[in-house]
């Protein structure tokens, strides 16, 4: 069996492809659980659709030069926290770049220059962070988003407050719509 750091560059463009296309699957179902009014799965369905687009991306880094660094590449198949430190960075990086300026990619004599300085600080950024992830075996707290999607599909016990506390009881119309704005503008 080969191992995902030694994939040809072919397999790596298969594989974003793939987590691309889960990626629109989970935004679809995540559409219609939240017509249904079930915000909390909803929110969780918006995390897993932002870790598989994370995931797409760092593959398609790999499909475009399979010897780009990336270090611990197999966590972004077994760390949540991973993909979506990935994906906040990418974002805000995106956002910093491009704010304001909607149609810089879609000149395509802008598109490819322009997409790869954006490849480029992107790939650099992440590496750098995920460089600097901590050593710990142990967390000892949830990040924020394993915190939204753990809440919206399991019902749990707040010991200090002494209540049971359901996924409907965590997440309302206004929480999610914030949420899928900013799955919807990454």
């Amino acid at each position: 069996m080969t191992p995902i750091t030694r994939l040809k560059q072919s397999e790596y463009r298969e594989g974003a492809k793939l987590a691309f296309e889960n990626f629109e699957d989970l935004i679809k179902i995540t559409d219609k659980a939240a017509l249904i009014g079930n915000y909390g799965a909803a929110s969780s369905l918006c995390i897993l659709a932002l870790e598989e687009l994370s995931k797409s991306v760092i593959l398609q880094f790999k499909s475009i030069n399979n010897l780009i660094p990336i270090k611990n590449l197999e966590k972004y198949f077994i760390s949540h926290e991973t993909k979506q430190n990935a994906g906040i960075v990418l974002f805000a990086t995106l956002q910093s770049k491009y704010k304001g300026d909607d149609e810089i990619l879609s000149d395509s004599k802008n598109s490819n220059s322009s997409l790869a300085i954006a490849i480029a600080i992107i790939a650099l950024l992440i590496i750098l962070t995920l460089s600097k992830e901590r050593k710990e075996t142990k967390r000892s707290s949830k990040s924020y988003f394993d915190l939204i999607k753990e809440s919206g599909f399991y019902v749990g016990y707040d010991e200090t407050s002494r209540q049971w506390i359901s996924p409907k009881s965590q997440h309302d119309k206004e929480s999610f719509d914030a949420l899928f704005q900013y799955i919807n503008d990454f």
